[in-house]
């Protein structure tokens, strides 16, 4: 039941480190400026836009309700913008000359990718370490059950998920006889 979710945290840290190295080509580039070839980068990024687009179409309609297919569809949408930043940058380089657009751009794509990665990541984190489901109230599921005709005593309860969708409870329950 945990390897979707570890597959999210593996998408999601894979996320977050190329958002890293995509920060450091742009500080690379700030430091040591290069002029690019406008149409070349656009005819590349072209490409992959189509490529990016079709995969996200595909992880989107089943990230609803999986984390990682949430977290693949993520890597997917930023690689598109990605897509899209270069033909931008290609643009603008060919009408202007304004090399420093890509640079600009590199620091907004890398700054998407690692807010994404980031935002998800202890939603995951939490899962994984089998935290009690967010909205629960121990205290509010305790006072249900000692509700119940016979339970006289409640203690070790513990509430966590088995996967997105699937809630345990454990707990002691003491009946009176």
């Amino acid at each position: 039941q945990r390897a979707d979710t570890i597959a999210a945290l593996i998408n999601l840290t894979l996320l977050i480190v190329i958002g890293l190295y995509i920060a450091y080509e742009g500080v690379i580039r700030l430091a040591n400026p290069q002029q690019v070839t406008g149409w070349i980068i656009i005819l590349v990024a072209g490409i992959a836009l189509i490529i990016d687009v079709f995969t996200a179409m595909i992880t989107h309609r089943i990230s609803k309700n999986n984390m990682n297919m949430r977290a693949a569809f993520l890597h997917n949408l930023s690689d598109a913008l990605s897509s899209v930043s270069v033909i931008i940058a290609g643009v603008l380089i060919i009408l202007f000359e304004w090399y420093w657009t890509d640079t600009v751009l590199t620091f907004m794509i890398s700054a998407f990718v690692l807010w994404q990665g980031i935002t998800m990541l202890p939603k995951t984190i939490h899962l994984l370490m089998e935290g009690t489901p967010i909205g629960l109230s121990l205290e509010d599921i305790k006072l249900c059950m000692n509700e119940v005709s016979g339970v006289e005593n409640i203690h070790h309860l513990h509430v966590w998920n088995l996967d997105e969708n699937r809630i345990a409870l454990e707990a002691h329950v003491v009946m009176m006889v």
